[in-house]
This record gives structure tokens, sequence and C-alpha cells, in this order.
């Protein structure tokens, strides 16, 4: 913002200087000339300027707030470089201005009459998209949703989305804090009664219902498995056995495999065996080692663990709330005892309007709600309040300013309707082109905001204390400062509009469609405005 805003100073002193070097064919000459010219709306400016920054500082944004302090200081040190260095700069290194060729003047003539040939045209249309404008400003939102702010393309987002599209496994929960477990089963009755509310999980769904019965049940299984051995004694069968034992699973597994369950593993296990027996049964030969050891591994070697897992859970007893593990009890219960509910939404919330109805549907039962998607739309609302305020500040501020500092209070209306006009025509883009705001793109307003004012000061101070004598104001070098002042923003800060990141390309995006709004708004309304100005004070002269 600093950079965008900076660099306008010196592009306005240097083409200023420019066109009276032509004038003057001396530098020094020029060059106080140029300092009384363009000095006073330079201060104006940079004033303007940082007001329009400093207007953030009160605000809640706090980062929005810092910003504002450097960029509005910011302000002031390139318009004390500008007034002092870069004069030195221009005394000391050769400078020569050129006219320009015939056919460019030809052209800059065509395009300087355009305000003045078809001002009924170009206010009556402008009137008209103004009013458009300004009713689609009703459907302008803000995406609170920081997902969005990241590409789609990255595994990790992808399955972030994947997890939030589930509502067993959505990341975006609601939190609240129960005092006691009473007020905890009152919270969870009220909330499962929304329908934005899919469930809620506290402490007590993690003890089991029924245990009374759960419990008989597993007494009974333990009358019949209870006498199993957990450990043999080591004896190892003979080879007889060993081949009998063989041949009876080799038939059982042939019968299983032949029932319709050809189960990969299966058959290569029926192969494994068969390769056994044939070993097994070869007076000659042994068992191979590494096929007895495989065989081994894939019937036995969970054995042991199912076992005892077994006799483990055959050991039940009455779960409540001490006996649960100290590392789950303690994600949901303090040492306080205060309780923790977790509220899954029935909805995903990657849509917008989901999210805002979650959130203000549970905060209607629970005020003190938290929780990832509360976060997004409460940071949202309280920046969307940051630049109102700062706005409104701004340009209440700006106002007085304009109205103390210049001479013709008109002015102060024709300075800041190209920056009311271009803030409809941008809004009324956005909304056009699916564009919302977001947390990213928003920054770029203040850098708008001080564009507009400044290129209405420098348009309006060159018709009031140099005015072209065809009347042409677009012909001047004001306006040729104007035009390179909004491309040089537009290629060095809208040009993230080319990010592959989509919060910065949003930013670069709403950037470019500002600026180039202003621009329009400055070069063509401003000047139609100003064309009835000019022909009155002529005709009285």
């Amino acid at each position: 913002l600093y950079i965008g805003l900076g660099i306008d100073f010196a592009i306005h002193y240097c083409l200023r200087f420019r066109e009276l070097l032509l004038q003057e064919h001396e530098k020094k000459p020029a060059l106080e000339k140029t300092a009384v010219n363009i000095g006073k709306s330079l201060l104006l400016c940079a004033t303007t300027t940082a007001i329009g920054f400093y207007a953030f500082m009160p605000t809640d944004y706090h980062g929005v707030a810092e910003l504002g302090w450097i960029s509005g200081s910011g302000m002031f040190i390139s318009l004390f470089i500008t007034l002092t260095l870069l004069p030195a700069l221009l005394t000391l290194f050769p400078y020569r201005a050129e006219s320009v060729t015939t056919q460019t003047c030809r052209l800059r003539t065509r395009f300087a009459d355009l305000p003045i040939t078809h001002r009924g045209t170009i206010l009556k249309i402008t009137a008209v998209l103004a009013v458009c404008s300004l009713i689609s400003l009703f459907f302008l939102r803000f995406d609170p949703n920081t997902l969005n702010l990241q590409p789609k393309e990255n595994e990790s987002v992808r399955t972030y989305i994947d997890l939030m599209q589930d509502s067993d496994t959505s990341p975006w929960t609601g939190i609240l804090i129960a005092k006691d477990a009473e007020h905890a089963q009152e919270l969870k009755k009220s909330l499962e009664d929304l329908d934005v509310v899919e469930k809620v999980v506290w402490l007590e769904d993690f003890i089991p219902e029924n245990q009374d019965e759960k419990l008989f049940i597993i007494d009974e299984m333990n009358l019949l498995f209870g006498t199993l051995p957990v450990t043999t004694d080591g004896i190892k069968p003979t080879k007889a056995e060993t081949i009998i034992a063989l041949e009876s699973f080799s038939r059982s597994l042939e019968k299983h495999i032949e029932s319709g369950h050809g189960n990969p593993l299966l058959v290569d296990l029926q192969e494994q065996v068969r390769i056994l027996l044939s070993l097994a049964q070869d007076p000659g030969g042994s068992p191979d080692p590494g096929i007895l050891k495989r065989l081994e591994k894939t019937l036995l070697a969970s054995f042991p663990g199912r076992l005892e897992a077994l006799m483990t859970s055959l050991e039940g007893e009455q779960v409540n709330i001490e006996s649960l593990p100290d590392m789950l009890r303690a994600h949901w219960l303090s040492e306080s005892r205060h309780y923790r509910l977790e509220i899954y939404p029935a909805e995903d919330l990657m849509d917008t309007e989901a999210m805002r109805r979650f959130v203000r549907d549970v905060q209607s039962v629970a005020p003190q709600v938290t929780g990832p998607a509360v976060i997004n739309i409460e940071a949202g609302d309280a920046v969307m309040k940051a630049f109102r305020e700062a706005f409104t500040y701004a340009f209440i501020v700006i106002t007085l300013i304009l109205l103390l500092l210049l001479r013709h209070k008109i002015d102060v209306a024709y300075i800041l309707t190209p920056l009311v006009l271009a803030a409809l025509f941008t809004g009324a883009l956005s909304v056009l082109l699916g564009i919302p705001l977001n947390f990213a793109n928003v920054i770029a307003l203040p850098l708008l905001l001080g564009i507009g004012v400044d290129s209405g000061i420098h348009m309006m101070h060159r018709m009031r204390h140099a005015p072209p004598e065809n009347g042409r104001l677009l012909a001047t070098s004001s306006a040729r400062a104007v035009i390179i002042s909004a491309l040089t923003t537009i290629f060095s800060i809208g040009n993230l509009a080319l990010s592959p990141h989509p919060g910065t390309a949003s930013m670069g995006v709403l950037l470019t469609i500002g600026i180039s709004m202003v621009l329009v708004c400055i070069l063509l309304v401003l000047p139609a405005l100003l064309s009835g100005v000019m022909m009155k004070e002529q005709g009285g002269a």
C-alpha cells in the first residue's frame, strides 16, 4: 500500500516539472514553479491519504490498525523525500524534456475532447449505472470461510474439506463449557432440538448404556470361554499327528473355497498346506522350514494376542466417569468440574450461509459458544465493522479538511464524487463477477480510498491554479500523472491476481477492478462535470 501510493507523489512532481521545463527551458525556474504549483496539492494528498489510514487505528481490527499507523506515517515520509531529495536529483542529473509527435498530439486531443463533446451522454450513463450499482450493493457479501483463501488442489485442504462434508468428522464444531453435569444435560437437550445440530457429545456419552444387561451377557460368555488356556504346555506334535492335522485342515479349506469364499489369501494358504503335506509325506524329505514358518505366522501370529484380548474382555466391570482413561477424562472435564460439550453441525459448513445459520442458531441457545465456525463468523463481522467505522471516520475527516483548506467549497463535492462512484462501481462488479470480500482482499480498500482522493485533488488543483487554455483537462500533465500512477499500482500490486493462492489473487483482482473504476471516474466523469464549470467561468470572464 505504501509503495502504491508513495510513488504517486514523485510521478506527479516529475510530470509537472517536465511540462514546465518545456515552457521555461531552464531547470531552476521550472523547479521553483513546480514546487509552488504542485506542492500544496501534494501536501493535501498526503494529509487526506494519511487520515484514511489513521482512521483504522481506533478499530478492533488490530492488524489493519497497525497497517494504518505504518502506511499513514509513510505518506508524510514520501512527501518529504519528494519535496527535498527529488528536486535535488533533478538538479544534479541531466534532464531534457521533449515534445510529443504530431500523431501523439492528435490522439491526446481526441481523448481530451471526449468528456467535453460527450458530456451529457457520460453524465446520463453514469447516473443510471450509479443507481444500479447502489442496488447491487445489497448483494455484496463477506466470506468469512478461511478455507476459501487456500488452494483447493492442496492435499491437506482437500482432506479438510472432505472431513467437513461428514457431520461425524467435521472439525468445525461448536464448543461449550457447562458449569456442572445438570447444566450440561440441559444444554445438550436444547441444542439437539435445533435443526442445524446433528449431535452434541459430552463426557457422559463415553459411558455405555444398559451396563447391567451387558455385564450379564459377558458373565454368561465367561462361563463358556473362561476355561480356555491362555498359554500352551510347549509339547510339539509328532509327524503323524502333524500330517493328520494338515490333511484335515486342507479339506476344510477346500470346502470353504468351493462354497464361494475364494479369498486369495485362503487359496495361497491352501497351496502352502499342500506343499507341507507333500514334504511331510515324502519318506526322504522333510518340511521346508521357510514354508512352515510362513504357515505358522499366517495361522498363529495373532492368536496369543487375540486370545488374551478375549479373556480380558470377559472381565468387564461397571464403567463410570472416574474409571475412564485420564487423558480422555481431562479432555472433557476440567479440574474445577466444568464439562466440555462439542456440537456437530448437521450441514456442510463450507457453505457460508449454512455456517452462519449454525452459528446464529446455536448462539440463540448458548451465546457463549465458541469454535472454528463461530470464530470465523465473529471475526468476519468484526472486520466489516472495523472497515465501516474506519471509512466513515476517514470520509468525515477528509471532507472537513477539504472544506477547511479549499477556497471553493464546491470543489469538495467534485473531489469526492469520483471516489463515491468508483466505490459503487467496484462493489457492483464484485457482485457481478462473484468476488466476495474476504480477509485478504479487504486490505486493498484503503489503497482505493487514497488513490481516489489523491487523483481528485490533483485534477481539481490543476483546474483551479493552472487551467488549460483550450479547456482540455485530460491533455495536461496532471491527467497523465493520474494515468501513470494508476498503471504503476495495477502492475506492481494488481498483478497479485495471477497468484496461485486464491486469497492473494482475490486481493489483486479487487485492487485492479477498483483502480480501474477510479481511473474511469477521474478521466471521464470528473472532466465531464468540470467542463460545465469551465465553460461558465470562461463565459463569465
